[in-house]
């Protein structure tokens, strides 16, 4: 039988045919890696320097064709560093095209969501100078949105805010509006209390001032305010803070508060230029409060003689064990206290029929005209107190007294 059979020298030929083909087919290899190598080279260092200025819509058209190119080995590496700072441009972008259509507040929270998520980008010092750029071509008030107030914090910490001693301030006053336009005053005040706090001779202090008077919370925080020695020394802040929150508080019938810092005014201020307005403020809210508090009516006093002058002559007798305060809120506004009669008793159930006539006396002259009266103990707080509307006539003289009874009821 026959068979088949190779001389050596044809085995010989076929291996060194083989052997040139892998050779070739290696050659081939490296040369087509070599050339997609220097493409990939090329490529991405183009798109690198575009990126590095900012530039990412060009950089984007070379990465993505470092991303896109064939090639059977990457011996640069050039893909995954193609494909990482294409995300970052793409990141970045969205701030780039809101800054091209005028959109500078929605431009400066985008840079700072990328600086957010790319601290050490080249691009973050890109956000860096463009936001600059924004900030010194307009007032920085025109940036403002509460998107930006929102992120000042963060705006601040990632450097994005240029020269912060400068922008700052006008950044807290513009806040400040903004948040008390959408009826959040309790960060605008925070706001106003930075400025006078941090910047108290800024030129732009006083708008300040004036929003912190005007701002409600300001009045929750009197304390707080005069005790902060920048803002305490500001002349006549603190007695437009007193007399401005009173009228607030009385305007919204909170009578007690009112009447907390007309007298805090008084005490610290009397002689302020806004002091008798204040006295009659601190009259008319002490009436108001008894009045709202269920207090008694007493009735207007007998005309019992003349004076020598157009005024009235108003005499009240303390015939009760306790010390009185004596609010007349008219024409003019009168406070008094009147000291106790010690030969005197409460009565029980029944006054007298007569006034006793056995107590200190007061003697104060008024313009005449209406008054709102108030008439209260403030020796016992368990007294009820009364008020009542006076109608004082031109150069009348009037006498009551006043005792106590007390009753079984609660």
């Amino acid at each position: 039988m026959a068979t088949a059979s190779s001389s050596p020298t044809s085995r010989l030929r076929r291996a060194l045919l083989g052997g040139g083909l892998l050779a070739l087919c290696l050659v081939a290899a490296v040369g087509c890696g070599g050339v997609g190598y220097f493409l990939d080279q090329g490529n991405y260092n183009q798109g690198h320097r575009a990126y590095e200025r900012g530039d990412c819509a060009t950089a984007i058209g070379y990465f993505d064709r470092v991303i896109e190119g064939w090639r059977l080995i990457d011996f640069g590496g050039y893909v995954p560093r193609a494909l990482g700072e294409k995300q970052e441009c793409l990141t970045f972008l969205p701030a780039v095209e809101k800054q091209i259509a005028g959109d500078a507040s929605g431009a400066v929270v985008a840079y700072d969501d990328f600086v957010r998520s790319y601290a050490t980008s080249p691009l973050a010092a890109e956000a860096r100078r463009q936001v600059g750029a924004m900030f010194a071509q307009a007032d920085p008030a025109t940036l403002i949105s509460r998107e930006v107030c929102d992120r000042l914090e963060s705006l601040l910490a990632h450097e994005l805010i240029p020269q912060p001693d400068q922008t700052l301030p006008l950044l807290f006053l513009a806040c400040g509006q903004v948040y008390t336009a959408d009826g959040n005053p309790r960060t605008a005040y925070d706001l106003y209390f930075t400025f006078m706090t941090d910047y108290p001779d800024h030129p732009l202090v006083a708008g300040a001032e004036a929003a912190l008077l005007a701002n409600p919370i300001a009045c929750e925080n009197t304390s707080a305010l005069k005790s902060n020695a920048a803002i305490a020394k500001r002349q006549d802040f603190l007695p437009s803070l007193y007399f401005g929150c009173g009228q607030a508080y009385e305007q919204v019938q909170m009578y007690a508060d009112a009447i907390r810092l007309y007298e805090a005014f008084l005490h610290d201020y009397p002689d302020h230029g806004l002091a008798e307005a204040a006295k009659a403020a601190l009259a008319r809210a002490l009436v108001a409060d008894a009045k709202a508090s269920g207090a008694g009516e007493i009735a207007a006093p007998e005309r019992s003689g003349s004076t020598d002058s157009a005024s009235t002559l108003v005499v009240i007798q303390n015939d009760s064990p306790e010390r009185l305060r004596l609010v007349f809120s008219g024409p003019e506004a009168r406070i008094e206290e009147l000291g106790t009669c010690g030969a005197c008793a409460r009565y029980s159930l029944v006054g007298p029929a007569f006034c006793p006539e056995a107590g200190p006396i007061g003697r104060y002259m008024l313009q005449p005209g209406e008054y709102e009266v108030l008439v209260e103990a403030i020796s016992d707080e368990g007294v009820t107190p009364f008020t009542g509307t006076w109608q004082l006539g031109e150069g009348g003289e009037y006498y009551t007294c006043f005792f106590i009874v007390t009753t079984l009821g609660p």
